[in-house]
């Protein structure tokens, strides 16, 4: 009988020490990425808030970093989300992408059950491709936090 209670003690602490040693590793932040800096903005087109669309930092890095993308409400304003909501951006070079469509014509799906199409692009096309924006952002733990994006029609 002790030594079952031994066993079961040298199991337990082995898994205990095996946890804590994992989660020490990984970054233990409540389930998140480790590294993490609160990425908050504006976008501004053609000197007004951009209504609606989406933002998208698109690390340089594809091999070391994820793509953040967070959602551009009335105001112009957005807040960015990696893995959990609003938990922000990894630290790294990202590359920025905008995009804006009008909202698909008519009610709800078409007659055949099919999705309508997204209109079309609100912004110059350009804004759409992380590669040719031009919006860049280096995300490191000096980072203030906020990042404000201009986008105009030249």
């Amino acid at each position: 009988m002790h030594n079952k209670i031994y066993r079961r003690s040298v199991t337990s602490r082995w898994i205990v020490l095996m946890c804590l040693f994992s989660m020490a590793s990984t970054g233990c932040d409540s389930g998140g990425l480790p590294n993490m800096v609160p990425i908050e903005g504006k976008v501004i087109y053609n000197g007004e808030p951009l209504k609606f669309g989406y933002v998208s930092y698109v690390p340089t890095d594809e091999a070391n970093g994820r793509t953040a993308k967070g959602p551009i409400k009335p105001d112009g304003t957005f807040t960015m989300t990696t893995l959990k909501m609003h938990d922000g951006v990894r630290i790294g070079e990202y590359r920025i992408a905008v995009v804006a469509l009008q909202p698909a014509s008519g009610a709800g799906p078409n007659p055949d059950g099919s999705r309508r199409p997204p209109g079309a692009l609100v912004t110059p096309e350009k804004y759409a491709y992380d590669l040719r924006s031009g919006l860049t952002d280096n995300v490191d733990a000096d980072h203030s936090g906020y990042k404000e994006l201009i986008l105009t029609d030249e």
